[in-house]
């Protein structure tokens, strides 16, 4: 390991876990002083990041801004419960003819908004515990999450606006534009105390390279 590295950022025992973010267009660090297990230190780095405000969801990593999201019972939680973004869900069937009728104007408002709003498409009829929870009794159902951490199946809103292509990129971008307008009133506090870390700036983006190579 590289010995000025250890000696500029005083470490002094191995293991060391030392954490690094990006502020202000500068790199700070800071001890981390939790429990040295890898459950503890990676729910605090979870907590850590949703700090930060960061607008995050946990995509597939061939998943390209714009594309339309297909959820089911295995991936819906994840996906949107541990998501600060906006969402607008449509709960559908292949078999409903007013499902397909939506469907392009869906697709296309989703290319729209790109990173700004988040669609997905649930197939109701072979995700009846989704269905269940979200109460959809007629297809399709239509709904949506604000911006923000915290979302649940008792916090989802339904969607009422109109149902054209114009009419759901509008209400789209009144989301985003409600988000941008506040986004501290959207944030995330995770009750860590950051006044009583040793935040030190530091030129580290040399240092981090070295530690990657």
């Amino acid at each position: 390991m590289n010995k000025q590295l250890g000696l500029k950022y005083e470490i002094n025992k191995s293991p060391y876990v030392k954490i690094f973010f990006h502020d202000d267009d500068q790199w700070i660090d800071t001890d981390y002083l939790g429990e040295a297990t890898q459950d503890a230190i990676q729910e605090f780095a979870k907590e850590f990041y949703k700090d930060s405000n960061v607008l995050y969801s946990n995509l597939p990593e061939d998943f390209i801004d714009g594309e339309m999201l297909y959820l089911d019972d295995s991936n819906f939680d994840e996906t949107v419960f541990g998501s600060n973004e906006i969402w607008i869900l449509k709960f559908a069937a292949p078999w409903c003819p007013h499902c397909q009728k939506l469907k392009p104007s869906w697709i296309n408002a989703a290319k729209a908004l790109g990173a700004d709003v988040r669609f997905a498409i649930i197939n109701a009829d072979a995700n009846r515990g989704l269905a269940k929870r979200f109460d959809v009794r007629m297809l399709p159902t239509l709904k949506f999450y604000t911006a923000g951490y915290g979302k649940h199946d008792d916090n989802v809103l339904n969607y009422n606006a109109g149902r054209s292509q114009n009419e759901i990129i509008e209400f789209g971008r009144m989301l985003r534009a409600e988000y941008d307008a506040n986004t501290e009133q959207f944030a995330y506090n995770s009750g860590l105390d950051f006044d009583s870390f040793d935040l030190t700036a530091q030129n580290a983006d040399d240092d981090l390279q070295d530690l990657i190579d």
